[in-house]
């Protein structure tokens, strides 16, 4: 499904979309809702009754008023997905910037948020079933006169808290939170249908260990929260407490913090995946801006936002839709100015395109350079180059004589210019030393300090540049740069029949020079064998690796195929036209 820009602006389209977003997950959380009520009221015995009974919490007044806290909910969770999905992701290179980042005042905020959503999320549920669980307090079952806390309630409720915050630990701080774009454009409805049930079952599971652990907690610790709790509301404890091995084997106790932190879980998915699917919906931005109207966001416009992320990721999106279908808006991108003769839409496109790849292929080159071990200096004093005699034999190779005769003339030539240089300051009048120098001087010794300090093994471990940190930063952001490869090849392709001023051909040498030397930077990452899997975000990073190798490989090869030995005219260096040789016989793998 295609969405014009229609003159919207950056901002425009961001809310538009994140209103969608927010709006339909209301919609979808509020009919999980009442199927929740139907399901946890279910009567095997007395169906009519069930339906009956259903019915009328369905239609009352008061489950329509908790919809009201639940839509403030629905919220709360919008503007914590708006604010990943469409800023730029900061860099961590570092352990003591990952625990910064985990501790910021940000992260702080987003921790608390997660735990007031949880809560309320399961203080909404657990008021609607009802049942012995669902008010925090009842007359005592001993003095009908004293009012008890139900600690079954207490327990819901801690569980609600600790879900949010394990969750923000688990899946925020340490997962991945990168937006992904379907591999074909559907229809929302139908990538929601598709999602959906994966994304309960996935829930119900992932809701099992916090469940466990939360219940070993509370085992040690949930008599003093209890204590603490009943002094403060001046409520009486019954004698059984859940604070023991057999409090804790109530089954339907726990079956509803599973089941409670399970929809929790399920929300937060759900809503990122509504804004997955209205954030990632094709955009069609205009080729050429519209007369009169010069501040309208036209393609190379936002290909070049990258301040904010997701609408560079769109325009990337369309380029690539617009060079392999888009016959019409080609001829546009083709076209020449009038009056003028000039090619300022390609112009425009392929100087933000080529940035982009080769922004990128300096990155991945630095990662790399910076990844590699630093090779041992060698000095002519080092042990490998001194010239070890024996005292038993005193026997010397001649090699030895040799380095050793030329070392003591290099060092005799050293102490005759050392000396010569004294000579002539001694004569010549003292030179007062500036102020810059000292400084220069300062610095010096302050960073060999720091240097010093930071290879020492405790600091180096929190404070040491992590090997593989910025080569994973870089892969988890090369979707635009794949859209980007796979958009000039096949625009490149399409101008051997479509390009009548030729406007393509004058830029096909920089667009294939981009190309291999991405091709090689990505190459030198597959031969170090730094890339260590370890971590959850693995998965997709080699992902986004293997797309980018065979997108590279893929536009080559359409170039190639287009123009044939034509390629070999091109003014390219020799080593990139020997490199093309291998894909013009058809022999890179």
């Amino acid at each position: 499904m295609e969405v014009t820009t229609n003159n919207m602006s950056c901002r425009e389209i961001l809310l538009w979309r994140a209103t969608a977003a927010v709006f339909w997950s209301f919609v979808l959380h509020s009919v999980i809702l009442f199927m929740v009520l139907f399901i946890m009221n279910f009567n095997l015995w007395h169906p009519f009754l069930w339906i009956e009974q259903c019915a009328g919490l369905c239609l009352s007044w008061g489950t329509w008023l908790y919809l009201f806290p639940l839509g403030l909910v629905i919220c709360a969770q919008g503007i914590v997905c708006c604010k990943d999905f469409m800023v730029v992701s900061r860099y961590c290179g570092t352990r003591f910037a990952i625990f910064c980042n985990m501790v910021s005042p940000h992260a702080l905020i987003m921790g608390a948020l997660y735990a007031v959503i949880s809560g309320c999320i399961t203080w909404i549920y657990v008021s609607l079933v009802g049942g012995k669980y669902g008010k925090i307090a009842a007359l005592c079952s001993s003095d009908g006169n004293k009012t008890c806390l139900i600690e079954g309630y207490l327990f819901l409720m801690l569980n609600g808290f600790w879900i949010g915050i394990y969750f923000f630990v688990h899946d925020y701080i340490f997962g991945p939170r990168t937006l992904l774009f379907p591999v074909i454009q559907q229809l929302k409805f139908v990538q929601v249908k598709a999602e959906l049930q994966p994304l309960i079952k996935q829930a119900m599971i992932d809701a099992v260990s916090p469940t466990i652990y939360f219940t070993v907690m509370y085992f040690w610790n949930g008599g003093a929260i209890r204590d603490y709790v009943s002094d403060i509301m001046d409520y009486n404890v019954e004698d059984k407490s859940l604070e023991t091995v057999f409090g804790l084997m109530n089954i339907s106790l726990v079956f509803y913090a599973w089941c409670f932190s399970g929809i929790f879980i399920f929300t937060i998915y759900t809503m990122i995946l509504m804004f997955e699917v209205h954030l990632t919906e094709h955009l069609v931005f205009l080729v050429s801006p519209v007369y009169r109207n010069s501040d309208c966001l036209t393609l190379h416009k936002s290909l070049a936002v990258t301040d904010i992320p997701i609408i560079q990721y769109l325009g990337f999106l369309d380029l690539k839709i617009l060079a392999e279908k888009d016959h019409r808006r080609r001829e546009e991108l083709f076209t020449l100015s009038h009056p003028g003769g000039h090619p300022y839409n390609w112009n425009a496109v392929v100087e933000e395109s080529l940035k982009l790849i080769r922004k990128f292929t300096e990155d991945i080159n630095k990662a790399n350079t910076e990844t590699q071990p630093v090779p041992e200096s060698k000095d002519y004093f080092s042990s490998k180059s001194s010239v070890v005699v024996s005292a038993g034999n005193h026997s010397t190779s001649i090699s030895g004589m040799r380095n050793m005769s030329l070392r003591v003339q290099n060092m005799s030539d050293i102490y005759l210019c050392q000396s010569s240089s004294n000579i002539a300051q001694f004569q010549s009048p003292p030179v007062s030393i500036s102020q810059e120098s000292i400084i220069r001087t300062i610095k010096l010794h302050a960073t060999q300090a720091l240097d010093a300090l930071r290879r020492k093994p405790g600091i180096s471990f929190i404070f040491g540049e992590l090997p593989d940190a910025k080569v994973r930063y870089h892969l988890a952001q090369c979707q635009p740069v794949i859209w980007a490869v796979q958009g000039l090849s096949h625009l490149a392709a399409a101008s051997f029949k479509e390009d009548s001023y030729g406007v393509v051909q004058k830029d096909l040498p920089a667009i294939i020079t981009s190309l291999f030397q991405l091709k090689q930077a990505l190459d030198k990452l597959q031969k170090m064998g730094n890339y260590k899997r370890s971590q959850r975000t693995e998965h997709h990073n080699i992902k986004m690796k293997a797309a980018l190798r065979s997108a590279v490989k893929r536009s080559l090869y359409c170039i190639c195929i287009t123009f044939g030995d034509h390629v070999k005219e091109l003014p390219l260096t020799k080593d990139i036209l020997q490199q093309l040789q291998d894909f013009l016989i058809f022999r890179e793998g």
